[in-house]
């Protein structure tokens, strides 16, 4: 498993504060979690700026690596995911840390794929070969953005950076739902987790499955968050993170359940059903689109 976070907001962040300061920061979340597992197998930073991604990576733990705190240090953003890594698909090698990256689209996970190895043929039938061909690691992870750009694809009639919202909470349901139709016929003694974060530098979609995540939305940000002289009463706010950061009121997501933050930081949540096995039994074959609201 790992630890990841992601937020937007309508002024740049000091990413020092939740990735190195805060109580619960994600550093300390790296070399003990609060369940006292460490993340030492990696880290990445992913960020926006005038609308380019930036990507910084390394294999070292983050609480080890001098450039991890660094990069915290030296980067205020509007935008960003970042993930540290506790690897259990895959080896520890840069191709296989997260964030993983196709254009602007930027993709993180928490959580294994179960049963990886019995379901691995047939999860590579359903990426379309053309993304399929972009692969460069060996997780389950990538295969579940590589899904999600498959099935983005098939419901995008434009710019695959830039599809309507419904569009990315759909193709985020069909990637879940297929993966979970995969899994149903073999006997795992741990069901798949599949909590994912994904952002084309717009909007940031957060899902929960089995591992946690929980969300903050702020008003007015303090000093913590914002340069002093960057701060205004109007600065805001949304935050996605596996675990609080600090003792504000941060409000954990339900199983099954998706959020989208929106350019303007409106929150919108989707139930997918994925208490109830039904809605996976024809997913594999079903490919009606479902209107996501």
């Amino acid at each position: 498993m790992c630890r990841l976070l992601g937020f937007r907001s309508n002024t740049p962040i000091v990413l020092a504060y939740p990735l190195l300061e805060a109580p619960n920061a994600l550093i300390k979340q790296s070399k003990c979690d609060s369940r006292q597992i460490s993340h030492p197998d990696g880290w990445g930073i992913g960020y926006y700026r005038d609308g380019e991604v930036i990507l910084h990576k390394n294999v070292l733990p983050a609480y080890k690596d001098e450039a991890f705190r660094k990069q915290a240090r030296a980067i205020s953003a509007a935008h960003a995911i970042v993930h540290v890594r506790a690897a259990s698909v895959g080896n520890i090698t840069l191709q296989n840390a997260h964030p993983f990256r196709y254009q602007n689209w930027l993709w993180a996970h928490n959580g294994t794929v179960r049963p990886f190895d019995d379901i691995y043929q047939q999860f590579l039938k359903q990426i379309d070969p053309r993304f399929l061909a972009l692969r460069q690691g060996q997780t389950d992870s990538e295969m579940c953005f590589l899904l999600f750009l498959t099935e983005l694809a098939k419901l995008s009639t434009g710019d695959l950076n830039r599809p309507s919202p419904e569009a990315a909470v759909e193709s985020m349901r069909r990637t879940v739902q297929k993966i979970l139709a995969m899994a149903k016929p073999f006997y795992s003694p741990r069901p798949s987790a599949l909590t994912f974060l994904v952002t084309n530098g717009e909007m940031l979609l957060a899902h929960r499955y089995v591992t946690t995540l929980f969300i903050l939305q702020q008003n007015s940000l303090g000093r913590n968050w914002v340069p002093v002289h960057k701060r205004s009463k109007s600065s805001q706010m949304v935050i996605v993170a596996s675990e609080p950061l600090n003792d504000e009121n941060w409000q954990e997501l339900r199983n099954g359940e998706c959020v989208l933050i929106k350019p303007n930081l409106q929150v919108e949540t989707f139930d997918f059903g994925l208490d109830d096995p039904a809605p996976v039994v024809q997913i594999l074959t079903n490919e009606a689109v479902t209107t996501a609201t």
